[in-house]
């Protein structure tokens, strides 16, 4: 992840789950915590491969944690769905993302 004020680089293996929505990526570090990914950052075409490359990663890495694999949605909920899992001031820079 990069932007005008930072540079961070974060391994696979860090992450647990994700969730979709219509416009965000949350990364999950733990239950509470999340990397937000606005969709409005990805070009459109690369969206769909970000989102086979966090299934097969976040699949590698529950497999060799576990030694099963987690399951992941295919789902995308809504915004709304994920507003109760945001905090006011997330939920509002994620809106303002896209």
């Amino acid at each position: 992840m990069e932007s005008p004020t930072f540079d961070a680089n974060l391994k696979w293996g860090l992450f647990l789950r994700f969730l979709e929505s219509d416009r965000v990526f949350l990364l999950y570090q733990t239950n509470r915590m999340f990397n937000l990914l606005p969709k409005s950052a990805f070009a459109s075409t690369d969206i769909e491969e970000f989102r086979q490359l966090v299934r097969r990663k976040l699949q590698t890495n529950s497999t060799a944690k576990s030694g099963h694999p987690s399951i992941i949605s295919n789902e995308s909920p809504p915004l709304i769905a994920l507003s109760s899992q945001l905090n006011r001031s997330t939920y509002a820079s994620a809106v303002r993302c896209s």
